[in-house]
């Protein structure tokens, strides 16, 4: 599979990146582009923001020139707004002369072009990055994309076309827009715990077959907070499961929703964030720490995951939403059974090598899974950010709920 790393990030290097950087002063909220805010997002062990609410060409220019100032700072990339380069605004002869007053800073990774668009916009926006192309060749051109419960008037852009799919929407995206990777949020946690939506794998199934076949990596959100009254904050074990159930199924970028907590009074209607991981005075939060246990856990397994291509995923036992047929197998190469009560496997090849991502694919228990090989393996055993190799034909991995481990067979 084709790998994407946007300049700046190493090869085999996972975007580990946020929605909601740092935020200006807005509203009753202080401003928090400031040093110890982008200390903490660095110290979080992200390696790119998405800058929301410091937007070039209105009234947070000068915001957004300090913000890419900090991230520089700090080693991360910043994925910039600016309002002559997105979708429902683009002025290329504006786009460049603001580029030009920032395009030298070290932090820029590119601009944040559009956020959930319809198919409708998608040749719009394929111009716009043809465009964008020509005048910064090593930035990114960034797009995210709906989740499959949207409405089909959502998706299309159209009302009266029910008969508009999800699977429509993203064909369409990959024929028109032709992206280098694939970006899209679903959040899963609506309810009470441990409610669990039910849809959930179906998302990753399509995206998953859809950007193999299109040889593009995909990249998927985290849920950190609460955005509607139905939406509950995410428990440490629920934000392990959605990044590692994501890299089971192949995901080569993780993005958290978000880092600072939105200014409610700028966000659309109907949505009421509560904290996030930073809050409204820029302190961590508790799930500021769940994270940063996952993303060091992430540097550990990063470089075999971006080098490898998913071959199915085999499950045993309970599944909080069910897993769809299409991307299961029974068993992988030398892999001859996998035992526990809830257990999810990625099976990839590896640069002609196997590599396994053991899920304990449950929000609630721990759990025991044991993977037996036809005969005596080395084996490369990861887990949270331990690794070891030994030689065994069995193995039994002990996870908490919602962990991940990496085995890979020497």
């Amino acid at each position: 599979m084709k790998q994407f790393n946007f300049n700046g990030l190493k090869t085999g290097q996972m975007p580990v990146g946020a929605w909601v950087s740092p935020t200006p002063a807005m509203g009753n909220k202080k401003c928090h582009v400031n040093d110890a805010c982008y200390r903490l997002a660095a110290e979080l062990g992200l390696n790119f923001l998405h800058g929301i609410y410091e937007i070039f060409n209105l009234q947070y220019t000068e915001e957004a020139y300090r913000s890419l100032k900090l991230a520089g700072k700090y080693g991360l990339k910043l994925l910039v707004s600016d309002r002559t380069m997105y979708v429902k605004t683009d002025s290329t002869e504006r786009f460049v002369e603001s580029y030009n007053t920032y395009k030298h800073e070290e932090a820029l990774a590119g601009v944040l072009a559009s956020d959930e668009p319809s198919s409708s916009y998608f040749a719009k926006l394929y111009g716009m990055k043809k465009f964008f192309e020509t005048v910064c060749p090593e930035k990114v051109f960034y797009v995210n994309l709906l989740p499959m419960y949207a409405r089909p008037e959502q998706l299309c852009g159209e009302k009266g076309r029910e008969d508009y799919t999800y699977e429509n929407y993203i064909d369409d995206y990959i024929d028109i827009f032709k992206p280098e990777f694939l970006s899209y949020d679903y959040y899963p946690l609506y309810g009470k715990f441990p409610h669990f939506a039910e849809t959930y794998f179906d998302q990753l199934a399509i995206i998953r077959a859809k950007t193999l076949k299109a040889d593009i990596p995909f990249w998927n959100f985290v849920l950190t907070t609460s955005f509607h009254s139905n939406v509950r904050i995410p428990v440490k074990s629920e934000i392990f499961y959605q990044a590692t159930t994501a890299l089971a199924f192949g995901s080569k970028g993780i993005q958290y929703f978000t880092f600072d907590t939105p200014v409610n009074s700028a966000v659309p209607e109907g949505e009421f964030f509560q904290a996030a991981l930073i809050d409204y005075d820029g302190r961590p939060t508790e799930r500021y720490y769940f994270v940063q246990e996952l993303n060091a856990h992430l540097k550990s397994v990063e470089k075999v995951l971006m080098g490898s291509v998913s071959q199915g995923l085999i499950a045993v036992g309970t599944s909080p939403a069910v897993i769809p047929e299409s991307c299961l197998i029974p068993r992988f190469r030398s892999l001859k059974s996998v035992e526990g009560r809830h257990a999810l496997v990625g099976c990839f090849d590896y640069n002609g090598k196997t590599a396994l991502y053991v899920v304990n694919n449950t929000i609630e228990n721990a759990d025991d899974i044991t993977l037996t090989f036809d005969t005596v393996q080395r084996l490369g055993v990861s887990v949270k950010t331990n690794h070891k190799i030994l030689q065994a034909d069995t193995l039994t991995l002990s996870l908490e709920a919602g962990e991940g481990a990496l085995i890979t067979i020497l």
